[in-house]
């Protein structure tokens, strides 16, 4: 048995593309995501296909850090993950992909 793809990490602490995406040709699945959220109050994270696209995960957070691994094969992303924090959310979030 051989494993699907290589699985990589990449960390963000603002808004914004993470560089991970690609086009049709070249999909990535997001398969964990890793939150650290410092602010003093709760909000949302959420991981957009592109700039403005569709909100494919999203998730109210608390303060403090966990770990979320994503069932299956993940989530498929045809545009570059986009990072975005709904709220007064401050922290990082780290994305595993492959």
């Amino acid at each position: 048995m051989s494993t699907q793809t290589d699985v990589k990490s990449v960390t963000a602490s603002v808004a914004g593309p993470l560089g991970i995406g690609g086009t049709s040709l070249n999909l990535v699945r997001v398969k964990g995501v890793y939150f650290n959220v410092t602010s003093s109050t709760n909000g949302v994270i959420n991981l957009l296909d592109g700039n403005g696209g569709t909100a494919r995960f999203s998730v109210s957070v608390p303060v403090g850090y966990f770990y979320m691994l994503l069932p299956g094969e993940g989530i498929r992303y045809t545009n570059d993950v986009y990072l975005s924090f709904g709220g007064t959310v401050t922290g990082s979030v780290t994305v595993f992909y492959g």
